[in-house]
């Protein structure tokens, strides 16, 4: 992701919220300050892979490191049968194998790196976040003041003021109150989000279907024997007809027991007298952030 017109302070509320909530099994950062002081009270902080780096070699350095821990993630997760890596910690607990940590870049300002911004970084956004390998990049500039070559289409773009306690726990908060940044999640971010959510809440056998001809389903799982396959919807207005018919279709496809639909808004009158007639489950804005209040 990329935040634009950042203060001082989003950054650091940002990064306290990473750091205060993940040991470093969990979270480890790479600290890139091409100032020398912005990150210097980060200096000892337990999540910390070696110390914070000012000279942009290092960084292109990093880069290379996370493309071949992308290529050895890469060959783990065939070997044991799963897609990203939530899949693979959850069958670590299970099954004693190494729990892999989620590793992130953190670069105090993008503006001025034209030349580290090479094609190392294109792969790692093109498809690291699975694999949990994430660059977080920061700039006083507006978007447009940034010479990001032909990544600029791949980070997630916000402005601080969208930014604010993305990255904290829930809290006890009206229910109609955005939660946990999701409404301004991209589509497969918002799946492998609810994904998470849904192993957090007693569901077993948890994984994504692939992107493209996922036949209207977007995450199998299971609770006590029941399959379900559910569709999820990130829109920023309500849920119609089209998602109860594409998941009804998805159940009988993929063999499941319940249909359901979980999305950030709500659903329209007549989409949900549909999903009355076909039995399908919608699970709405409310039900959302009940599962996000079970997880915490």
């Amino acid at each position: 992701m990329i935040i634009t017109q950042v203060s001082e302070q989003t950054k650091f509320d940002l990064l306290d919220d990473l750091i205060r909530y993940n040991s470093f099994a969990t979270l480890q950062l790479f600290l890139f300050d091409k100032n020398q002081f912005n990150f210097f009270n980060y200096r000892d902080i337990p999540n910390l892979i070696g110390e914070i780096v000012f000279d942009p070699c290092k960084l292109d350095a990093a880069l290379n490191w996370m493309c071949a821990e992308m290529g050895a993630r890469t060959k783990l997760f065939l070997e044991h049968h799963v897609k990203n890596i939530f899949d693979y910690n959850e069958g670590a607990k299970l099954d004693s194998y190494p729990y892999l940590p989620v590793f992130v870049v953190i670069i105090d300002e993008l503006y001025g790196l034209d030349n580290i911004l090479t094609d190392n970084l294109n792969q790692i956004l093109l498809d690291s976040g699975r694999r949990g390998l994430f660059v977080i990049g920061f700039s006083r500039m507006n978007l447009k003041n940034l010479s990001l070559g032909s990544s600029k289409f791949l980070w997630q773009h916000y402005i601080d003021s969208q930014v604010s306690g993305m990255f904290s726990p829930v809290h006890d908060t009206p229910s109609n109150a955005p939660s946990s940044g999701y409404d301004s999640m991209e589509g497969h971010d918002f799946e492998y989000f609810c994904a998470d959510l849904l192993k957090h809440n007693g569901f077993r056998n948890v994984s994504v279907t692939q992107g493209s001809g996922d036949q209207g389903i977007d995450i199998l799982a299971e609770k006590e024997g029941v399959q379900y396959g559910i569709q999820c919807k990130c829109y920023a207005s309500d849920i119609g007809n089209k998602a109860v018919q594409e998941a009804f279709a998805g159940k009988v496809f993929y063999n499941c027991h319940v249909a359901a639909v979980l999305t950030n808004q709500h659903f329209t009158k007549s989409a949900i007298e549909l999903a009355q007639v076909n039995k399908v489950l919608l699970w709405d804005r409310e039900k959302l952030d009940s599962f996000i209040k079970n997880a915490k």
